[in-house]
């Protein structure tokens, strides 16, 4: 049941508006964490919650006021059922019917009009269901495939059922278009719209004693050059070819560095997390190295850190990229989506060629002798986090984009009120 009796006076204003958010088994996930974000900030939505599991992000949703409904669905690290047996698919598709239904019941029954998919697994999970229910669909593009991977089925139909798609980034925007013909000739036509919205990052006010205090905690000695590579164990994040090709001439190149791998790291449960750490071994780098694992308190970290890498194989908009100008630390990236468009504009970071680890570990170097260039790249990401990701601009677009969309459902369909009623369900 929601929408309990003491809050439907506040909520009696508030659009609702359902947001499916699909998790991971992984603690850090920064799509989850990014529209978390504008759950636990938006001022005209009223927020409610389909997800697959109950985690601790749950916890804050329902403290912003969400309701929160846990609905099972199928195989979350994957999204591509073609390659798996009769059995598999089978089990896919009695998921997809039962979420489609569910979602179709949930809005007719609340007269709820605008749904929120925050990725392709949410999209699938419910879009259909949502479409039969007359609602508006708004797709969040998180990702961006590389160039020789297509955009498969469920992208191609996802794109024909939304009202509006965000991505993160300009670039992302455009790469997409360019390679999703349905969702470009729906825009062409005017049928659907597309925007993108940059993530909010909170930008924390950190002085150099808090630097000193940050790596005190941390046990990062005053001399040592830390490099922080932020992100969860995978091969789309790439740790594997970094330590391969990268981190002994880090350790030959630049004087008293050392890489910290902040991120999910279960190599009990994670062949590839299991494999970066025999490679550290095999190659007596494990001393040059450290394996953090997850941490809530991410501040910190990028406090205490010199330098921040982002190796990844593809992004869509890099939140450790983005975390980190916000605090002032410098990041080297790879070529990947959104890098320059954030990284060379602003001037707050450097990005280099895709796969070119020789170039990547020379910027590095170059970084790392040379304190005022450092400290001047910190300074604009600062300036630039500001301007491109503050919360309350941010929340702001999002909320414009629901009670757009809520508008055009209202002249469009015969059952909608004067009001956005948000009834109890049970």
């Amino acid at each position: 049941m929601f929408s309990s009796p003491q809050n439907e006076v506040s909520n009696a204003k508030r659009l609702p508006v359902v947001f499916v958010v699909s998790q991971t088994s992984n603690r850090a996930n920064g799509g989850v964490e990014s529209i978390t974000l504008i759950i636990e900030r938006c001022q005209r939505i009223q927020p409610i919650v389909v997800t697959q599991t109950e985690s601790p992000i749950n916890r804050r949703w329902r403290n912003a006021g969400a309701d929160v409904l846990i609905w099972p669905f199928h195989e979350t690290t994957s999204i591509a059922p073609v390659e798996k047996g009769f059995q598999h698919r089978l089990q896919l598709t009695s998921s997809l019917l039962q979420t489609n239904w569910q979602m179709a019941q949930l809005l007719r029954r609340s007269g709820v009009h605008v749904v929120h998919c925050n990725d392709i697994l949410a999209m699938r999970q419910t879009a259909w269901g949502a479409k039969i229910a007359g609602a508006q669909i708004v797709q969040n593009v998180r990702d961006i495939k590389p160039e020789e991977q297509k955009y498969g089925m469920f992208w191609q139909a996802g794109c024909r059922l939304t009202s509006h798609t965000i991505f993160l980034s300009a670039e992302m925007e455009r790469d997409f278009l360019l390679r999703v013909s349905p969702l470009r000739k729906r825009k062409e036509s005017g049928v659907t719209s597309t925007s993108h919205i940059y993530s909010v990052v909170d930008t924390p006010s950190i002085s150099s004693t808090d630097r000193q205090r940050a790596r005190q905690a941390l046990g990062i000695p005053p001399d040592r050059f830390a490099i922080g590579y932020v992100a969860t164990f995978s091969e789309k994040k790439a740790q594997l070819p970094f330590i391969h090709n990268a981190l002994e001439a880090l350790t030959n190149g630049v004087l008293n560095s050392h890489i910290y791998f902040v991120g999910d790291f279960k190599p009990k449960t994670n062949s590839y997390a299991h494999a970066c750490r025999d490679l550290l071994r095999r190659k007596g780098l494990d001393q040059n190295a450290t394996l953090v694992g997850y941490d809530p308190h991410m501040t910190r970290w990028y406090s205490a850190l010199d330098l921040i890498v982002v190796g990844s194989v593809t992004e869509g908009l890099a939140r450790s990229m983005i975390e980190s100008i916000a605090t002032g630390v410098p990041v080297i990236s790879f070529d990947v989506c959104s890098s320059r468009e954030i990284l060379d504009h602003w001037h707050c970071g450097v990005v280099v060629p895709q796969g070119d680890y020789t170039g990547l570990v020379r910027e590095i170097k170059s970084l790392a002798d040379n304190d005022q260039r450092r400290h001047e790249l910190g300074t604009n990401g600062i300036g630039a986090a500001k301007q491109l990701f503050q919360p309350q601009k941010i929340v702001r677009q999002y909320e414009d984009v629901y009670l757009s969309l809520a508008e055009n459902g209202r002249a469009d369909s015969s059952r909608t009120s004067t009001a956005w009623p948000l009834q109890t369900i049970n």
